[in-house]
């Protein structure tokens, strides 16, 4: 087995801990962690036949498009949650990538079996956009979302450098593998943050608001 396969396997091994660790807690979740596990969920089924179809030699990267598009609006009201001050910010990212989408599909932009990577860097810059916004309201306070924020923004952004540089890249195939086993670590570490939001979120549940020293 490959390091590559190694990390695609513990990033779907991670991805249904996370999913199930939630369900355990299911009758004690807040609103924006009942949206996390739809989103784990997701992310799990998307994975899973990605590989099924990949295992069979069938083309696969349409599902990227279903990815990108639902974690998305899933976190868009999820961070709409978490905010106060800055709810502006969702509400104008949300208009802004349905913007970007509409006029990809308005003008044939999008190719079924082809990445959008105009897309998912479009989507990637807003959601870093809100991660950054929620940073500043809640940087005198330790909230256990704080460990999924710095999770995200770091997945986000080492992503969108590697799909930035993609064209750089993609014709040398012995750096193939490479960039690709750095995005699966990156994978990998964002389950881990997610891991510990959710161990954190178990420990202060019984707080209001979920603010704790932790």
């Amino acid at each position: 087995m490959s390091l590559l396969d190694g990390l695609a396997l513990g990033n779907k091994a991670l991805l249904l801990l996370n999913l199930l660790y939630l369900i355990y807690l299911l009758k004690h979740l807040r609103r924006s962690m009942i949206l996390l596990m739809v989103l784990l969920g997701g992310m799990l089924f998307i994975d899973l036949a990605s590989s099924y179809l990949s295992d069979r030699n069938i083309q696969n990267i349409h599902l990227t498009h279903y990815y990108t598009i639902g974690q998305f609006f899933i976190l868009s009201v999820i961070y709409y949650k978490q905010l106060k001050k800055f709810q502006l910010v969702v509400l104008i990212g949300v208009a802004l990538f349905s913007s970007i989408l509409i006029y990809q599909l308005v003008t044939s932009k999008i190719v079924y079996n082809e990445l959008n990577i105009s897309g998912f860097i479009a989507s990637a810059c807003i959601l870093m956009t809100y991660a950054f916004f929620y940073f500043i309201e809640h940087i005198s306070e330790k909230r256990y979302w704080d460990t999924f924020n710095v999770g995200l923004f770091l997945y986000l952004g080492g992503s969108s450098i590697i799909f930035l540089t993609m064209n750089s890249w993609q014709d040398l195939e012995d750096w193939n593998v490479m960039i690709w086993t750095v995005n699966a670590s990156l994978a990998v570490l964002f389950q881990i943050f997610i891991a510990a939001t959710i161990y954190r979120f178990h420990r202060v549940q019984r707080n209001q608001n979920g603010i704790s020293s932790l």
